[in-house]
């Protein structure tokens, strides 16, 4: 007779290889099976487009950003470094959007806000289907503390 702790090892391997064998082959087609909205582009065959154009997005930063006065105080600009993730339907998707570079003195805050009230941009394109796409913006601001450049 086996003894009961070397039919659990049995048991235990015979699940493990089972297992295995599922993730194996769940893998191998991870590529067609997971959902766009679980990846993020960084490189698409057509980029996402703000409603109004670059200008437009210049504009909608410039006029609803609004720098704290902690901020405002020091009296000097400089480079905000912001990675944005849009969803597929062009919405920005602020839980995957992270600051890069930051100039501090509550400077984050606001920007994160204006930028998730950002209206719908075009979404981005792979194979015609709409994807989550990965965008760097460095945005400049003065020492007053409004947005002066967006590249």
């Amino acid at each position: 007779m086996k003894s009961p702790i070397s039919t659990l090892k049995r048991l235990f391997l015979l699940i493990a290889l089972i297992g295995g064998a599922f993730t194996a082959e769940a893998s191998s087609k991870s590529l067609v099976m997971v959902s766009d909205s679980a990846m993020i582009y960084d490189k698409v065959e057509q980029m996402p487009v703000f409603p109004e154009g670059e200008k437009g997005l210049a504009k909608f930063m410039k006029d609803n950003y609004q720098a704290p006065e902690s901020f405002t105080a020091r009296g000097s600009g400089g480079t905000i470094i912001v990675q944005v993730v849009l969803d597929e339907k062009g919405k920005v998707r602020l839980r995957d959007t992270k600051i890069i570079k930051t100039l501090g003195y509550g400077s984050d805050e606001p920007l994160l806000k204006t930028l998730s009230s950002l209206p719908a941009f075009t979404p981005a394109l792979v194979n015609n289907r709409a994807v989550p796409y990965r965008i760097t913006y460095t945005i400049g601001l003065d020492g007053s503390g409004r947005i002066n450049s967006i590249r």
